[in-house]
Parts: structure tokens; sequence; C-alpha cells
């Protein structure tokens, strides 16, 4: 009979937190080849990253969202807040996304989360909610927040319409 070593206890004891972890990181992660071993190596410390905000997100708000979820919402956050700054700026660059929409997109976290959306002045531009093809409708009025243009007249009021919870 050999004694067991303490190190291989403590290793066997504690072990079952990092099946965890892959398990975990398994289900959704970031797989890419590359020859650059530093690729591999970043990519998982994202995953690890991610993976770890989920679960104090998780712990905190005593909420249970899925990782796919949690990853998408972290990913529609941080495109909302680049296309924000990219809205912001002054450049006279136009990113492809914003060339190949017909109408502006808002996402709904930027549209409903404030109540500093107030209408401002600017120059005459289509209506982004109720102008077509067809029916051209354009307006001077536009979101301080979202930089929508959007109408205000007596007959209808996009403005609010565009603001309101359409759930």
């Amino acid at each position: 009979m050999i004694p067991c070593p303490k190190v291989l206890k403590d290793c066997n004891e504690n072990m079952n937190c990092v099946d965890k972890l892959d398990q975990n990181k398994k289900s959704c992660q970031i797989d890419r080849k590359s020859q650059k071993w530093w690729h591999r190596i970043f990519f998982h410390f994202i995953d690890i990253a991610v993976l770890n905000s989920h679960v104090i997100y998780t712990q905190s708000t005593k909420t249970t969202i899925t990782m796919k979820n949690f990853r998408r919402d972290i990913s529609r956050e941080l495109l909302n807040k680049t296309i924000v700054c990219k809205r912001q700026s002054k450049s006279t660059k136009k990113s492809p996304s914003e060339i190949k929409k017909h109408k502006p997109f808002v996402l709904d976290s930027l549209r409903l989360e404030k109540s500093a959306h107030q209408p401002k002045i600017s120059t005459r531009r289509r209506c982004a909610k109720c102008s077509t093809r067809e029916k051209e409708v354009r307006t001077e009025w536009m979101c301080a927040v979202c930089k929508v243009p959007l109408c205000i007249t007596k007959n209808r009021n996009c403005f609010a319409d565009h603001h309101k919870c359409n759930w």
C-alpha cells in the first residue's frame, strides 16, 4: 500500500470546478482554426471572461439565461454602442451597414432605454417611420438620442409611436 500524495488528493477534490468550466465553455465557444498559436489563446480568454460574467450575472440577478442568449445580449449591446458612436462622430465615411439600409435601425435597448429622447430640429429628411418609396414624407424633426428623423404633425406622431413598446 502506497499512500496517496496530498497534491493528488487536492487535485481530485477540486477538479469538479474545472470540469464544469470546460463543460460550460464547450456549449457555446468561439472556435477558430488558426496557424498563429496566440489566436487560440486569445479566444480562449474571451470565452472564459464571458463565462465568468455569465456566472456572476446569473448569481447576482437570480435569473436564468442561457449562455447563447447571454452572448447574443452582449454582442447586441456592444454593437449598439458601436453604432451610436459612429452616428455621433462627424466623419463623412459611411459604414456598409448604414449604406445598405433603407430605413435607420435603432435597437430596442436604446430606443426604449432613457427618457432623454427629445425631438430637435434638424435638416429635412425622410421620416423613418411613415415614409415609403411610393409616398415620400419629409420632416425636420429628429430624435436627439436615436438620431432618427420622425414626424410630429397634427395628423400623426411618428416620434411617439417610435418610442413606444410594441410588445
